[in-house]
């Protein structure tokens, strides 16, 4: 089995991989996208988004905030 090391980070990550990570549906992630919350996501070739590490962070920062304000 082949682990990931620094040079084998990945760059770009689907809707799926990030709503799987941070335990919120794609639907959430692309509304936050819709209401600007998060940076606009470059699709591929089939139109599928590709989120990058930018948009993690983004994704984190929101979480965190909501998290802060629920408490």
């Amino acid at each position: 089995m082949e682990t990931m090391g620094p040079s084998k980070q990945k760059d770009s990550y689907l809707a799926q991989e990030i709503a799987d990570k941070f335990s919120i549906s794609k639907k959430t992630l692309f509304q936050w996208e819709k209401d600007g919350k998060i940076s606009k996501v470059p699709k591929d070739w089939r139109g599928w988004r590709r989120y990058n590490k930018m948009h993690l962070w983004q994704v984190s920062q929101i979480i965190k905030n909501k998290k802060r304000g629920a408490g």
